[in-house]
């Protein structure tokens, strides 16, 4: 008697079942001894990618790119530098011709390094690569390149526990028991990029945070703990990273992998990602200080449009300079240490000057613009006194200069300057002769918390007391409510919509759908900063 009957239906069901149980589990084998072995050899990938060093030098003038290994210089290769660029992705490929651009440059200061990412053409894998400028002869037009490239991290599976500081207190202990020279402090800012009904008060989504911090947990490996500042920042401290080419691998390879679950959820036009990094070097043991300094830096980021932004002594939101500032606000504003420059806003339809947009420079100082100058002003709460002495100056050299009672004077104010814009002009001599254009920005209203109907009634109130009033668009997308669009008399470009657009075709066709959008509401609109009459006509 056989040991299965194949005619009888139990003992068929059983063969099939066991027999689909066993390929299945060959399967799942073939597959594990696959992916280990791809693993090992990306991670032999790294290694050698890690300890390889290419060279580049681009020639521009003749439009050649020769490039080879340090460690084989016999073998190299030539090609264009349009081939050169195309092996960049599309989205960072114009970051890198306006660097490259800047380097021969004579009147730019350019970083001497850039960050960007490559597809390698053998795996289709995405590297991080650092391009680091050795040379640069900008007479000939010829720049040499170092290029240290490394692949994305996948993060390991932490060997001890996941930690999670309960308070600064427990930061501060680690730190105490580290080396307080060695290590970085990671900040990580999400928020919105625009602002909508539903994220208006400033909340940011529990679940989404949720998620984030899922995917950030496995990064968190020995040596690194972090904190949760708020419900939409994380303070990463990692105690052994030292070298910057280590710290940017890490931090690109958390922001690699939050990039791509927003993509997967069609988030990533919402929400943006600032980075802020404070080498633990600058404040040893001061884990309190890191901790702001950090999150001072990545909102500094947000703020810029920048996703990593480095902490460096001196710069903006330092602690440590915050006394000297406070004295150099008070210096500015004595010693009128202020450029007041107008620039023409001509009719093109008529020909005709219509009116000045007036600028205003520091000089002789370490502020680099006005909205910085008036950010610590602000802080030290000599903005009022700041607002003061800047509208007296501009209004009254414009009434003594002006050649027509018809012209126009454009006069930039922040939303948060109406407490006292209204009572300042009330003290300028022969204001009433000036035909006033109040010039709002875009962004700036946007981030506030006023109601539509707040902002209506204050604009006109401005209105009301004979100013005209003008609102300053550097986004392509309309930000605010279509009513608080009705209320002004003028829409102003910014610089950064308009300039070079005859050679940036994207920037050209971003300005075009722009003023598209605003011709619905029948205002005159400014372009500021065109290079010639072509521009003009675009």
């Amino acid at each position: 008697m056989p040991i299965f009957d194949f005619t009888d239906i139990p003992n068929l069901i059983l063969v099939c079942v066991v027999g689909a149980l066993f390929l299945a589990l060959l399967v799942v084998l073939i597959t594990f001894l696959i992916s280990r072995h791809s693993d090992i050899k990306y991670r032999k990938d790294i290694k050698e990618q890690a300890n390889t060093v290419r060279v580049y030098i681009i020639d521009i003038k003749n439009n050649t790119v020769r490039f080879f290994n340090r460690s084989n210089i016999r073998e190299q290769r030539l090609l264009s530098v349009t081939d050169f660029y195309n092996q960049f992705p599309n989205f960072e490929r114009e970051k890198l011709i306006e660097w490259i651009g800047s380097l021969i440059d004579s009147t730019k200061s350019t970083p001497d390094y850039f960050e960007i990412d490559v597809i390698m053409s053998k795996n289709k894998r995405a590297y991080f690569s650092m391009l680091q400028v050795q040379e640069v002869d900008k007479e000939k037009q010829i720049i040499h390149l170092e290029s240290y490239l490394l692949r994305y991290l996948p993060p390991k599976a932490s060997e001890g526990k996941v930690v999670s500081a309960s308070s600064m207190e427990e930061i501060s202990r680690i730190l105490l028991d580290n080396s307080p020279f060695r290590g970085v402090s990671v900040a990580l800012n999400f928020y919105y990029r625009r602002s909508t009904s539903q994220n208006k008060n400033g909340s940011f989504d529990r679940l989404i945070f949720s998620q984030i911090k899922e995917i950030l947990s496995p990064h968190i490996t020995q040596n690194r703990y972090f904190i949760e500042p708020s419900h939409h920042e994380i303070v990463v401290f990692d105690t052994r990273l030292t070298s910057h080419s280590s710290i940017m691998l890490f931090v690109h390879s958390i922001v690699n992998d939050i990039n791509r679950f927003l993509s997967l959820n069609s988030l990533i036009e919402q929400i943006g990602i600032s980075v802020g990094i404070v080498e633990h070097k600058f404040f040893p043991n001061e884990a309190e200080k890191l901790l702001r300094q950090s999150l001072v830096v990545a909102s500094y980021g947000q703020e810029d449009n920048e996703l990593i932004t480095w902490y460096e002594q001196g710069m903006r939101g330092d602690d440590a300079i915050d006394q000297s500032n406070r004295t150099e606000v008070e210096n500015i504003i004595r010693n009128k240490k202020l450029k007041f420059l107008y620039r023409p806003v001509l009719d093109a339809d008529k020909m005709k000057i219509i009116g000045y947009q007036s600028f205003i420079h520091p000089f002789d100082t370490f502020f680099d613009s006005i909205a910085e100058l008036k950010e610590y002003a602000t802080r030290t709460e000599d903005d009022k006194e700041l607002f003061g002495t800047i509208s007296r100056n501009v209004i009254s050299h414009f009434i003594n200069e002006k050649t027509g009672d018809y012209l126009r004077l454009f006069f930039e104010v922040l939303w948060q300057e109406k407490p006292y814009i209204l009572k300042t002009f009330g003290h300028i001599n022969r204001i009433k002769e000036t035909h006033l254009v109040l010039v709002f920005s875009e962004k700036d209203m946007n981030i506030q918390t006023d109601d539509d109907e707040i902002m209506i009634s204050e604009l006109r109130t401005y209105k009301v007391k004979g100013y005209e009033i003008a609102l300053k668009l550097a986004d392509k997308d309309l930000l605010l409510n279509s009513t608080v669009y009705d209320m002004f008399d003028f829409f102003i470009l910014d610089e950064t919509m308009t300039h070079d657009i005859n050679t940036n075709s994207r920037r050209r066709l971003q300005m075009r759908s722009l003023v598209e959008k605003l011709l619905k509401y029948n205002k005159p609109i400014i372009a500021t900063d065109l290079q010639n009459w072509n521009a003009i006509e675009l």
